[in-house]
């Protein structure tokens, strides 16, 4: 029998990822983003892989209790804030620290009654052009006063959330920046500050601030393609070829019809797909390793298998590993940047929609 597809989760890649963040911005904290599962991979491993990160964040509740359990020091961050009561002394009760966003998070906070002796840092985030979460610039001193004034509150960050920090130069990320300055001016430079993700890291050194919040560089993935940086992959999505045959010409392959043979083919069936995560929408010629060399996929992909035009390889067989993004045991890579561009999504997308038939080998 062959085993299942499987995803290889580097985690010697990531601390080499996570080492290049902290020599982009040497004098800041490194806020480690692993949300939905460490962006796929596994939050429990890689949070325990990433020593180097002074703290983690992650989007919800119920991630960071489930986190708490694992990673009992560090300081753990909800992106999304809390919305209850409960949530919130949950929060003091294990040390978990908060973002604040809205008014009815301000007012939660400062009408909550606790009997606990524990405090927590609140990160207060202003809204300086994504309009997604985040109060109004001339919101904040108010909102930070009044959160100051509560006695588990330890300490407050200042925060932001770029929109378009790919692009080096841009104007709207150069206002955003002078937005989030200019609000802050009141303040001493005791009051934390935090901007950068990821590209934010890469292309705008003014915005690395107190706290860096790097998430999709961790894992091998260059937000500017542009831009060289010796970013290794986390993930390699694998999965075993368990069927080979000869396929004349004039002969389709696969649902619909819609991939016809042009020559005597040699096609390799392999066991995995879009039950597996793998993008349903990918057409004939995306590009598959094995031993090596590309090959391209023809017909649809299926729930379970994907089919890949092997004639130009020499010696493939049965059991053949067939890699769909990632880096094989020889060191070829084959981005999921470029799959992602394939299938007319972003890395985020697949990386993040491995299924639970896959196992994952660290």
């Amino acid at each position: 029998m062959f085993s299942k597809p499987s995803a290889h989760i580097n985690l010697k890649h990531l601390q080499h990822n996570a080492e290049i963040a902290k020599q982009l911005a040497p004098n800041s904290k490194l806020l480690a983003v692993v949300k939905a599962n460490a962006y796929g991979h596994g939050v429990h491993e890689s949070v325990k892989a990433l020593s180097i990160a002074d703290g983690f964040a992650v989007a919800r509740f119920d991630e960071a209790i489930e986190l708490r359990r694992t990673e009992t020091k560090k300081p753990l961050l909800i992106l999304g804030g809390v919305y209850t009561n409960n949530e919130l002394d949950s929060c003091l009760q294990h040390s978990i620290n908060v973002v604040v966003h809205q008014a009815e998070q301000l007012d939660l906070l400062c009408q909550h009654n606790s009997t606990r002796q524990s405090k927590i840092t609140v990160w207060l985030k202003i809204d300086t052009g994504m309009h997604r979460l985040g109060i109004a610039p001339e919101e904040f001193k108010s909102f930070y006063e009044k959160l100051g004034a509560q006695s588990f509150v330890q300490s407050i960050v200042a925060m932001t959330h770029f929109a378009n920090a790919e692009e080096k130069n841009n104007a709207h990320t150069e206002s955003q920046i002078n937005q989030f300055n200019a609000t802050l001016s009141f303040a001493d430079k005791k009051l934390q500050r935090s901007l950068a993700n990821s590209a934010g890291l890469l292309n705008w050194p003014s915005s690395h601030g107190d706290w860096m919040r790097p998430g999709l560089m961790l894992y091998g993935i260059n937000p500017n393609p542009e831009q060289k940086l010796d970013l290794k992959p986390v993930m390699t999505l694998q999965a075993p070829i368990v069927s080979m045959r000869n396929v004349n010409v004039g002969e389709y392959v696969g649902y619909n019809l819609t991939w016809k043979a042009t020559r005597e083919s040699k096609i390799a069936t392999i066991a995995l797909g879009y039950g597996d995560g793998y993008p349903a929408q990918l057409k004939s010629n995306t590009p598959v390793l094995i031993n090596g060399k590309r090959v391209p996929i023809v017909g649809r992909v299926s729930m379970d298998l994907i089919t890949v035009d092997c004639t130009d390889l020499q010696n493939v067989k049965i059991g053949d590993s067939a890699i769909f993004w990632g880096e094989d045991s020889a060191g070829n890579i084959l981005p999921v940047e470029e799959i992602a561009k394939q299938a007319n999504t972003i890395p985020y997308d697949l990386i993040t929609k491995i299924s639970g038939r896959v196992k994952y080998n660290y």
